[in-house]
């Protein structure tokens, strides 16, 4: 019998530890970006990775290009003049494409 592991909630100010259940929420804060027109994000597993959206996204999935953690990210509107995140830690596979030094030859039609 595999034992289900407990579905954790981290606020704002609190670390975030690499591995979490699926399910598990961790609410970040987000800041302007200099200039304006968007907001900075740090993401919940590596403090020095960050995403950086406009304000008119309010639902997309968020990868760590350094441990490859997804979410399912949500920017709320907190009604003060400022939005907060909240991260869903999601476990999804996917497949990143990768610049290479030179075009690849298509298949002849």
């Amino acid at each position: 019998m595999t034992e289900e592991k407990k579905v954790i909630e981290i606020g704002p100010d609190k670390p975030a530890p690499l591995h979490l259940p699926p399910g598990s929420i961790i609410w970040r804060w987000t800041e302007e970006m200099k200039g304006g027109g968007g907001l900075v994000i740090v993401m919940p597993c590596h403090e020095d990775q960050i995403i950086v959206t406009d304000h008119d996204t309010t639902d997309a999935t968020a990868v760590c290009l350094f441990c490859h953690n997804t979410y399912d990210l949500t920017i709320l509107d907190e009604n003060d003049g400022g939005y907060g995140a909240r991260f869903v830690v999601a476990h999804r596979q996917f497949i990143l494409s990768l610049k290479t030094g030179k075009p690849r030859k298509r298949a002849p039609k």
